[in-house]
């Protein structure tokens, strides 16, 4: 029960993570989300070095946060079809969870559409490596703003 209140607490940490990065941007966006509960602690490293493979101009902002109830890694990018956000959390009572976050800035439904291509195509990089073991179809999808609606018709 502990480990799933803190998963929660990380997943919904990541969100107001995300919002905050939006926020900042000049203009609205949509995002999609990918959540997983990993079984083992993953390799940094190698998530990074995963990452720059995948990345325009192999360029991935890295960031190291410590809160309350763990370490959560972050790695910033743009990858062919969208920006991400992907996070590695590390809680306090031995719980992992990855998180990868695509947005379409402006909103437009063809954008959303590539952003969730482009989550599925990170996703597909990192599955079966750095001891993430299989990301791919596990876990739980979600949309966030304008076209999720669409996008979710679309996927049905």
């Amino acid at each position: 029960m502990r480990e799933c209140l803190l998963l929660m607490a990380f997943r919904r940490l990541s969100t107001i993570s995300i919002a905050l990065l939006v926020a900042g941007c000049p203009a609205p966006t949509s995002f999609v989300e990918h959540f997983v509960s990993l079984a083992a602690p993953p390799d940094i490293a190698c998530v990074s070095t995963r990452l720059q493979e995948i990345a325009k101009r192999s360029r991935v902002q890295s960031f190291r946060d410590v809160i309350s109830i763990g370490v959560n890694h972050r790695f910033n990018l743009e990858a062919r079809s969208a920006p991400h956000s992907i996070g590695v959390f590390f809680g306090n009572d031995g719980s992992f969870a990855f998180r990868n976050t695509a947005w379409a800035p402006n909103l437009k439904f063809r954008e959303l559409q590539a952003a969730q291509r482009s989550l599925v195509e990170v996703d597909e990089h990192l599955d079966g490596f750095c001891n993430l073991g299989s990301i791919v179809g596990n876990g739980e999808e979600s949309c966030f703003g304008k076209n999720c609606d669409r996008l979710a018709a679309n996927q049905g």
